[in-house]
């Protein structure tokens, strides 16, 4: 019987360079995050993983209970199919977030509707 290649090398073999990014070009969750079928279907322990969290653990080593990995736009990247390990980094989700654009958006979308409403003005 054969052995499965490892799921860190079926990755590697679906990356495309841009820049300094590693894009991962094969399938994704329909978020725009890279996936992975890690596991065996003989015994059950079949799962999909994100692809970056595979070569995180490969390369990098464990993620800490707890903690997400971000990709680091101090270091060029925000895409979330990027699976370069320079741009990965495990933080708690807190920092995710608060790292992420959302909390931006989240604030200028609040800001928008309090002016639309009347609610206070900003300067």
């Amino acid at each position: 019987m054969k052995a499965s290649t490892p799921a860190h090398e079926r990755i590697l073999r679906r990356v495309a360079l841009q820049g300094d990014c590693w894009i991962y070009t094969g399938a994704d969750n329909g978020k725009g995050y890279g996936v992975v079928g890690v596991g065996s279907m003989r015994d059950g322990s079949r799962r999909t993983e994100y692809a970056h969290r595979v070569i995180y653990c490969a390369f990098v080593g464990p993620i800490p209970d707890g903690y997400v990995i971000d990709h680091v736009r101090a270091r060029g990247c925000r895409s979330t199919k990027c699976v370069n390990p320079a741009h990965l980094e495990a933080v708690s989700n807190r920092e995710n977030v608060c790292r992420g654009d959302r909390p931006r958006q989240l604030a200028e979308e609040n800001r928008d509707q309090a002016r639309r409403q009347g609610q206070r003005r900003w300067r």
